[in-house]
């Protein structure tokens, strides 16, 4: 199934569980990424398959890989009409998972709070290390953000939104 192409919602859902199956594109150079990360101390990856591969293509190797740093999960209404792009379906279905739908996964609410439970362990890792980084995902990246800056680090309000990008928190 192509990106551009008008899906039902059943046929979106089998399109999300091929992209979380998926192996990376080889992104352009990221030896200049590779050298910035070369110093840290404790590599936090999710369990999802982009995550790990990131790690690898960026020559890291996970200290531990934890599915509470997966990214939020995305309900899918498996509706048969209308036919919609993959990108409207991403957006119809994350909406009406902000407005509460679960159907199937957790909730906007458990998603919050397991990104406190995550940013605790983060600044857990840091107390005993004096990198640590998180190869994450970017909307749970973002409450992850959030909860840090709640338990007093420093940091960016929102965390880089583009691929490969760093946002640092500090004490």
């Amino acid at each position: 199934m192509e990106p551009w192409q008008a899906l039902s919602g059943k046929d979106f859902s089998r399109w999300i569980d091929a992209y979380n199956q998926a192996s990376l594109h080889t992104p352009g150079d990221t030896t200049a990424l590779s050298e910035l990360l070369v110093e840290a101390d404790w590599i936090v990856c999710s369990s999802l398959r982009r995550s790990l591969d990131s790690a690898a293509l960026l020559n890291l190797q996970p200290s531990v890989v934890d599915q509470s740093f997966r990214e939020a999960e995305l309900p899918v209404v498996a509706w048969r009409w209308p036919r919609l792009k993959p990108q409207v379906w991403l957006l119809l279905n994350r909406t009406l998972w902000f407005l509460g739908l679960r159907h199937n996964v957790e909730s906007f609410a458990e998603m919050k709070q397991r990104a406190y439970i995550a940013a605790a362990s983060l600044m857990s890792y840091a107390a005993d290390n004096r990198q640590v980084v998180l190869v994450g995902h970017g909307l749970f990246n973002q409450f992850v953000a959030r909860a840090l800056l709640a338990k007093g680090m420093q940091g960016p309000r929102k965390t880089a939104s583009r691929y490969w990008g760093i946002s640092v928190y500090e004490k």
